[in-house]
């Protein structure tokens, strides 16, 4: 499901940043805070590490 902007609740990023790319990643946080799968998600040149049996989120860029 595409996540709304909060305020506006458009779901298309129109941000400011030139050379930024998003990665695709299907993932979701269940009641209990885990997630559906261990995942990296590339944003730009930085990853993003979820945790699957924490729903722990960091920031994993080597």
């Amino acid at each position: 499901l595409a996540v709304g902007r909060p305020g506006s609740g458009e779901t298309v990023y129109r941000g400011s940043l030139s050379g930024v790319a998003i990665g695709d990643a299907s993932l979701y946080f269940t009641a209990k805070g885990t997630a559906s799968a261990d995942a990296t998600i590339m944003v730009g040149g930085r990853q993003i590490g979820v945790v699957q049996a924490t729903g722990f989120v960091y920031d994993s860029t080597p």
